[in-house]
């Protein structure tokens, strides 16, 4: 068994060295010299622009939580710090007020986004879950506000002061 190939025209001009460097320099200069675009989630299904504020918000919370992953991955000694602006920057996107239906949209997709990913704490199912709270806001309309009782979720302490030895004993 043989394999034929087609023969090339021996009528057709053949190209100089000098042409098809030219040409493979052309070829390869479409592949090497695309820029990569800076990636970009696709657009949710229905949805027009979100407000500048909230396009912020979310990518704010996006590049903390990146942080906090590529910390991880390092085992910074800054964990705490990072995990604590990561849990500010998601709290700020959560409370946030919802002026269209485009910031909605891209509301739901970055609480629900979140909330599987790494780094979730494991308080499903109460009233202030962030799912809880998102379903609120996208069901009322308007933004719930962060219960009093949350506020310190997240945070660094504060560190306490020492006791007075005279005092203890």
């Amino acid at each position: 068994m043989s394999l034929k190939l087609p023969r090339r025209n021996s009528d057709a001009p053949r190209l100089s060295l000098r042409e098809r460097y030219a040409a493979l320099k052309g070829s390869a200069a479409k592949v090497i010299g695309k820029g990569q675009p800076r990636h970009q989630w696709p657009r949710l299904a229905g949805g027009g622009e979100p407000s500048k504020a909230m396009s912020d918000l979310i990518e704010a919370h996006q590049l903390a939580y990146a942080q906090c992953l590529h910390g991880m991955g390092e085992e910074r000694a800054d964990m705490a710090a990072l995990r604590a602006a990561e849990e500010e920057a998601f709290r700020a996107l959560l409370h946030a007020p919802l002026t269209s239906d485009a910031d909605r949209g891209c509301y739901a997709a970055a609480v629900i986004e979140r909330e599987n990913g790494f780094l979730v704490r494991g308080y499903a199912g109460t009233r202030n879950d962030p799912l809880s709270v998102a379903c609120r806001n996208l069901r009322f309309g308007e933004h719930a506000r962060e219960p009093e009782a949350m506020r310190h979720i997240g945070r660094v302490a504060e560190p306490e002061a020492a006791a007075d030895p005279i005092l203890v004993h």
